[in-house]
């Protein structure tokens, strides 16, 4: 064990020892380790400020964040306080120590309820119900941004604060009793029950808008090489001048032989959409979260070869939400080329990180500073602080894909998260035959990518719930539609399954339990031209030459949705009809194509004119 390891365990012991004899004069709060491995303290217990370790957070966390300021709490409240973050930090509330951000979370929280109580008690041990319940009753008047009360997430989250505070100020000098015994911050804030945790509480972004957003972000990323040479070319112009005054003088003129319309300032704005296009592009086609997206480091990006010879698109990074860590996941060629386009944009941001880095490592190799920036060295999706000027992880990314979809005059409510939930989503449609406007991008994924998840423990396994949630969904809203006595059905189970509707069982309690049943025990799976019930894997209908193979199939279901199919392949072999090149066998395999085609398309109430012979 090193010094700095037989300080922190002390220190643990001295903090236990100080919750029982309520002296805290040796108690270290926070602390750090230089370089070269020695113990850097950040905050003791009476300092006003204490400071979270950066290790408890992600890269794109800003300075500000990871400060708790007691100067802000009620003078009475400030020791209990402290004992209660200081239990939290260490030993969390059931023996797994919280994250930075929720140890964050629980200060605010519980300072909004010290100042509101610190009006009419001078200790936690004196509240009484009557105090408890007016808190929670104002709580829910209180308004917040653009004079909107709380939301519900907002409310749970201030009454769990409380609820926390009870339980960490137990064993201390100035306990707790529970807020509201017969009740619970989740019932107090209105989520009652458990619908809310079944229900996605995350919005699909629309078609219609994602189809905007992730075109138009293709279309600034084709511009990327063209406008970083010009940002390259022009600050070589300005790094040739004596005088910074007269820039634009030199740059414009050369900007405009270029074939730009504008000066550099109009260069580094249009780089700037592209940089956030090529996020859109990332989250779009990967599913990570937002602090997954801040981890991407230069290297991030890989392939490897399936057992057809298909190339594999991967991207590495860091989970922290579920305690992943390293991690990978299954990307596309469009992955890469945002990545690599990002990583363009901002390496003169990296070049000036890493030459301050050096300098200050050269003046003392344990600057803390220094193992601070350290940090961001490697990162892609870097932003410069306009007062400071100090480089780190972009943090307000989330902010500016609101506002990059606001400028695209979309009017949705654009958040990072939501990218999460479209795309598994969209995944499910790239197995189900469905990707509309993403078809290219999304063409080698099928559920089969859910192997390459479940089978290693490195790849993000909670994005595979989120695909498998996706898959349930889909997978019982094509059976509700095919149950759906309304829908025209045709293919070699269209009778079983239309005779089960007609029966009307009476098994269920309602449509939606017979649906959900009904599904776990259907296997399906999508071809070009019908649903396929066959789990056997060795069906090779409805692809290539067979593509009408799946009409006449006894596994297969064909329903409305896949109508302009049959019609389009109707068209074509109508037209082969009149070849008189391919010969008698090849003619009766057209008229055998027909014959299927004639069917489906009678049994999905489709206008069929048979004029051929």
């Amino acid at each position: 064990m090193n010094s700095a390891d037989a300080v922190i365990v002390r220190n643990n012991l001295e903090v236990s020892e100080a919750l029982i004899t309520n002296d805290f004069s040796k108690v270290i709060f926070s602390y750090t380790t230089t370089p070269s491995g020695k113990l850097l303290v950040l905050s003791s217990f009476f300092d006003d400020v204490w400071i979270i370790p950066d290790s408890q957070f992600t890269t794109s966390v800003t300075k500000s964040f990871k400060r708790l300021n007691f100067k802000t709490v009620p003078s009475k409240f400030v020791h209990i306080l402290k004992l209660c973050v200081l239990k939290y930090s260490l030993f969390g509330l059931f023996g797994q120590p919280p994250r930075g951000s929720t140890i964050k979370l629980f200060f605010t929280n519980a300072l909004s309820f010290l100042n509101y109580i610190s009006k009419h008690t001078d200790s936690l041990n004196a509240i009484n119900p009557l105090l408890f319940s007016n808190y929670t009753l104002d709580t829910k008047l209180v308004k917040g941004r653009k004079e909107a009360l709380l939301t519900i997430d907002a409310l749970r989250l201030r009454f769990t604060g409380v609820e926390q505070l009870h339980l960490l100020s137990q064993d201390t000098v100035d306990p707790m009793r529970h807020p509201w015994p017969d009740s619970s911050a989740s019932t107090l804030s209105g989520k009652n029950g458990t619908e809310w945790y079944l229900k996605g509480k995350t919005p699909v972004i629309p078609d219609d808008i994602l189809a905007v957003l992730f075109q138009q972000s293709v279309s600034h990323m084709e511009r990327a090489e063209y406008l970083i040479e010009l940002r390259d070319a022009s600050r070589q112009i300005i790094s040739t001048l004596t005088s910074r005054g007269n820039q634009t003088l030199y740059t414009s003129p050369f900007l405009q032989s270029q074939g730009f319309d504008g000066g550099l300032r109009e260069v580094l704005g249009e780089l700037r959409k592209t940089y956030i296009a090529c996020a859109v592009i990332i989250l779009t086609t990967s599913g990570v979260r937002i602090h997954e997206l801040h981890s991407l480091k230069e290297d991030c990006r890989f392939t490897t070869e399936d057992s057809d010879g298909k190339t594999i698109y991967w991207m590495r990074g860091r989970s922290e939400k579920t305690g992943e860590g390293d991690t990978e996941w299954v990307v596309t060629e469009a992955t890469h080329q945002a990545i690599s386009v990002a990583a363009k944009i901002t390496a003169p941001l990296r070049e000036e990180l890493k030459q301050k880095i050096d300098e200050l490592f050269s003046v003392n190799a344990d600057c803390h500073i220094a193992a601070q920036l350290s940090r961001h060295k490697d990162v892609i999706f870097l932003g410069k602080h306009t007062i400071t000027g100090e480089i780190s992880t972009l943090a307000n990314l989330g902010n500016l894909l609101t506002g990059y979809c606001t400028d695209l005059g979309l009017d949705w409510n654009l958040t990072s998260h939501q990218f999460r939930r479209t795309f598994a989503v969209y995944v499910v449609r790239s197995a189900h035959g469905d990707l509309r406007y993403l078809k290219k991008h999304f063409k080698h994924w099928s559920l089969d990518m859910t192997a390459l998840y479940a089978a290693n423990e490195q790849k993000d396994s909670d994005l595979l719930d989120e695909l498998m949630q996706a898959y349930s969904e889909a997978k019982e809203s094509i059976i509700d539609h095919m149950l759906d006595e309304t829908t025209p059905l045709s293919g070699g189970l269209a009778d079983g399954v239309m005779k089960f509707r007609a029966a009307q069982i009476k098994t269920y309690q309602d449509r939606s339990e017979m649906v959900k049943t009904v599904a776990d025990f259907v296997h399906i799976r999508a071809t070009s031209v019908a649903w396929c019930t066959n789990d056997l894997g060795n069906c090779v209908g409805g692809s290539g030459l067979e593509a009408t193979r799946c009409g006449d199939c006894v596994n297969s279901l064909i329903d409305d949705t896949k109508l302009p199919v049959w019609q389009g392949i109707y068209e074509q072999q109508i037209e082969l009809l009149d070849l008189t090149d391919i010969g008698e066998s090849g003619l009766e395999r057209v008229r055998r194509d027909v014959a299927r085609c004639e069917k489906v398309l009678k049994d999905l109430g489709a206008p069929v004119e048979m004029t051929h012979g």
